[in-house]
């Protein structure tokens, strides 16, 4: 289970990277628009992905949450077994 864990922390971390890139390219590509006179379609552009960004975020924890409640009770049910076992 560690290594699924383990895996999944570093797919997070991954999604979290990507995240902050997709902002960093929405940030210069509202400031290009803005630069070639389309401000309020960039502006609107920026802030609906910046909602979409926030959303995708809120999605993250949540799924973390869930990884983490479900590692808990497979360790539980894991050591469960195992002391039927008489391991």
């Amino acid at each position: 289970m560690m290594a699924e864990s383990t895996k999944l922390d570093r797919a997070f971390a991954r999604f979290e990277e990507a995240l902050r890139r997709l902002d960093g390219e929405l940030s210069v590509a509202g400031m290009r628009g803005a630069a070639v006179g389309d401000a309020d379609g960039a502006d609107d552009e920026r802030r609906r992905m910046a909602e979409e960004i926030e959303q995708l975020r809120a999605d993250n924890t949540l799924l973390l949450d869930r990884q983490s409640a479900a590692s808990v009770k497979i360790d539980a049910a894991m050591d469960r077994i195992r002391s039927a076992l008489g391991e």
